[in-house]
């Protein structure tokens, strides 16, 4: 996995990649964190069924994090990257990194981290 580029002259939004009319799922329990990632999404649509471009989660705890990701996975197209949302307090470096090891037992892969807020970072991951 990359460290987060925070010189890069992307917006956050090019640095999750989503782009416009791209098909976008986003789920947790992390009201905060949805509140701040969910304009991103702006411009993409949102179905209920079928292929995901791009999926952003935000879980209150490791278990959520893996519940989403296996719950979307086959609707994930094979670029699709899926996007875990934590907290960058002190104490949050620990809860992520336990969910790397899951997600990589379902078949995910960590990609990349970047920075979306002074609150919240998400780990990048494909399948």
């Amino acid at each position: 996995m990359s460290d987060p580029d925070t010189h890069s002259n992307k917006t956050i939004a090019e640095q999750l990649g989503i782009q416009p009319d791209m098909r976008a799922w986003i789920g947790g329990h992390q009201i905060q964190a949805k509140r701040i990632i969910a304009p991103y999404l702006t411009n993409t649509t949102k179905p209920p069924t079928g292929p995901i471009d791009v999926a952003l989660i935000a879980p209150e705890n490791p278990e959520e994090a893996v519940y989403f990701a296996e719950k979307i996975k086959l609707r994930l197209t094979p670029s699709a990257t899926i996007w875990i949302v934590f907290s960058v307090e002190k104490n949050q470096g620990k809860t992520i990194e336990a969910i790397t090891p899951a997600l990589q037992q379902i078949g995910f892969h960590k990609k990349k981290k970047v920075i979306v807020s002074d609150l919240f970072a998400a780990n990048g991951y494909t399948a």
